[in-house]
């Protein structure tokens, strides 16, 4: 419940030789937009061109998350490893996503009760569609459908990306190692530069002037460490 006068800086880190390989100051209040252009500056920067056949990991926190960059990453050959927020609006205890089932037959979703809701629409988001399913007929007569919805029946909407997301939380539980390089790759430079090195603030104002500043630390975060 309060503004903040600062930088949104974005940082990403060469996991061979943890050196920074793309950082910059963006103009955005959160990094849900960010994922796509990091990786590809980065990938840019260090001659990495990634394909299917050679395709390179990426790792980001739940902060980065979005289905619609991360399926074009995937799509260009990109692994992203990143954990999707929970955007479940049942609060209280009773069936979320992840209890139905998708029918590609039919293009269902089959409830834990056995009921199938049937696709209807798509509706269009900021960056994306969904579809929305859901059955009317069947839960009004389902003897626990308290413990599924607050409304007259149960409606779920599912990303276009539905699969791609399920494929990176696979990957989270399948890879839990490549995400926990995030750690020590990510979070170093920060570290060093402001607990150790003491920049915890930029000594000017605008923003091609802490542009500036914030890669001249990045430069010396890498030549200390090539020369080390």
């Amino acid at each position: 419940n309060k503004s903040v006068v600062g930088h949104n800086v974005q940082c990403a880190v060469d996991g061979a030789n943890t050196l920074i390989s793309h950082i910059e100051i963006v103009q955005a209040g959160s990094d849900g937009d960010q994922i796509e252009t990091v990786a590809r500056s980065a990938c840019e920067a260090l001659s990495v061109t990634p394909d299917l056949e050679t395709p390179i990991d990426v790792v980001a926190d739940g902060g980065y998350f979005n289905s619609a960059q991360i399926s074009r990453l995937e799509a260009a050959g990109v692994r992203v490893h990143i954990p999707a927020p929970d955007r479940s609006k049942i609060k209280t205890p009773g069936y979320t996503l992840s209890d139905f089932t998708h029918d590609t037959a039919t293009d269902t979703y089959i409830c834990p009760e056995g009921q199938a809701l049937h696709r209807h629409k798509d509706q269009a988001g900021q960056d994306m569609s969904y579809h929305i399913y859901y059955n009317a007929a069947a839960c009004k007569q389902c003897p626990v459908r308290e413990r599924c919805t607050r409304g007259q029946y149960r409606k779920i909407q599912v990303s276009e990306h539905r699969e791609i997301e399920q494929a990176v939380a696979r990957r989270l539980v399948d890879e839990p190692q490549i995400y926990a390089k995030r750690k020590e790759l990510a979070e170093l430079p920060f570290g060093l530069m402001k607990s150790i090195w003491g920049y915890e603030q930029f000594m000017v104002t605008g923003h091609k002037g802490c542009n500036g500043e914030l890669n001249l630390m990045g430069f010396c975060f890498n030549w200390k460490r090539v020369l080390n």
